[in-house]
């Protein structure tokens, strides 16, 4: 059985299951609690930029926009500000002159290494008291519904501007 507590939106609903929108909301809540845990890199656009760029060194801009869910101009300003910072470097496509790739560097993956610490340790302390259980369904529950979100491709509020003809 799983544990309600009062603020919860299953007990708000008297035990019903929560709405959508209540899913959201929690989801809204707990993304603004992580995001102002640490300001260091400039908030989670930017840590998810580095991230991903870890993931996949030697990104093109226009790839980790993709990657991130942002558009070009978005992303371009966000890896101007970190290579401004010293946490990224470009060095030109070896296969293309005009494109430039991007790569962490040390100062980048120390920062992204104290982004994600302090926010596991946060994620640590607000669960302490949790059974492993919980914890265990907890992260597999939160996998299974980023696979699923981006399974269902939801729409971004990202518009495309037709090209002239």
């Amino acid at each position: 059985m799983i544990a309600v507590t009062e603020n919860s939106p299953v007990a708000q609903q008297g035990g019903d299951l929560p709405s959508d929108e209540q899913v959201v909301i929690e989801a809204f809540r707990i993304a603004r609690i992580l995001g102002t845990a640490d300001s260091s890199i400039g908030g989670p656009p930017r840590a998810w930029l580095l991230h991903k760029l870890a993931l996949t060194p030697g990104s093109r801009v226009a790839d980790l926009a993709d990657g991130c869910g942002l558009d070009a101009s978005t992303a371009s300003r966000h890896v101007r500000t970190l290579e401004d910072a010293g946490l990224l470097a470009r060095v030109g496509d070896p296969d293309d002159r005009r494109a430039a790739c991007l790569s962490l560097t040390p100062a980048g993956q120390d920062a992204l290494d104290s982004a994600l610490r302090l926010r596991a340790d946060l994620v640590s302390r607000a669960t302490a008291h949790w059974s492993a259980t919980d914890r265990l369904r907890l992260a597999d529950l939160l996998s299974r519904l980023s696979d699923d979100l981006g399974a269902a491709s939801i729409p971004t509020n990202r518009t495309v501007k037709a090209r002239p003809s």
